[in-house]
């Protein structure tokens, strides 16, 4: 009897991850320009339940694959994302916007900086590709310049 029940919790357990990895890849198709070409690998459940966390690679707009990127879905907020952590490039830009007085990437490079965050959160895991030391500076202005200058200036 115990051996009975127990299996049917296995199986119920494994039904819900099957119905979470599938509102995921749906979730994270919905984000890809080619969302038939999604090739998904290491799909682990996140620290809550129903969150669910992965790798997808899918052709870009250019046709080609780009290669296995992070994602996580997390279910309570219905929110998903694939991380890509900002690059040198990507501050040294930022660099150049606050010389000539724009901000244009400034909202953008938060945002990924708070997004290899929230996939650290909602994962358990440490974010598996290098991340940017700027981005423990991002949302303090004074330090985030001086940081920019004694690198960029």
């Amino acid at each position: 009897m115990r051996t009975g029940r127990m299996l049917a919790l296995v199986a119920a357990a494994a039904l819900l991850m099957a119905c979470s990895n599938q509102t995921a890849k749906n979730a994270v198709k919905g984000l890809l320009s080619d969302p038939d070409s999604a090739q998904f690998s290491g799909l682990v459940a996140g620290k809550e339940k129903g969150d669910v966390c992965g790798y997808v690679n899918a052709k870009n707009r250019m046709g080609g694959y780009a290669g296995n990127a992070p994602f996580f879905y997390e279910q309570i907020t219905d929110t998903v994302a694939i991380v890509n952590a900002p690059e040198d490039s990507d501050f040294r830009g930022l660099w150049l916007d606050l010389q000539s007085g724009g901000t244009n990437r400034y909202v953008k490079l938060a945002t990924q900086c708070n997004l290899v965050k929230q996939l650290e959160s909602i994962c358990g895991i440490a974010f598996s590709l290098p991340k940017h030391q700027l981005c423990e500076v991002i949302h303090d202005p004074s330090e985030l310049h001086k940081a920019l200058k004694i690198k960029y200036g």
